[in-house]
């Protein structure tokens, strides 16, 4: 069986790369808003502006997960090297 080799800093790097993408999907307010205008399109815009506002919170929700995810996986294989390692010397 082959070596598997894990560079820890690439995969902190890319886990960092990721939670600072989350950051780019930021809750943000309507700038400009009309609110004594009745037509329908003012009311369904304000609302699929909401709505896209809350599939982007979901996005970044979910970065940060995926991010999260990827430390967690670099700790678990390290804590798996050791116990293999262990296991080799220990016989």
């Amino acid at each position: 069986m082959g070596n598997m080799n894990i560079n820890s800093a690439s995969v902190e790097g890319s886990a960092a790369q990721i939670a600072n993408a989350a950051n780019c999907f930021q809750i943000r307010n309507l700038s400009s808003q009309d609110s004594r205008s009745k037509i329908s399109a003012n009311a369904n815009g304000k609302r699929a502006f909401q709505e896209a506002q809350a599939n982007m919170q979901a996005f970044a929700v979910a970065l940060d997960q995926d991010a999260a995810n990827i430390r967690s996986l670099n700790v678990a294989f390290h804590q798996y090297d050791a116990m293999i390692s262990d296991m080799l010397k220990n016989g």
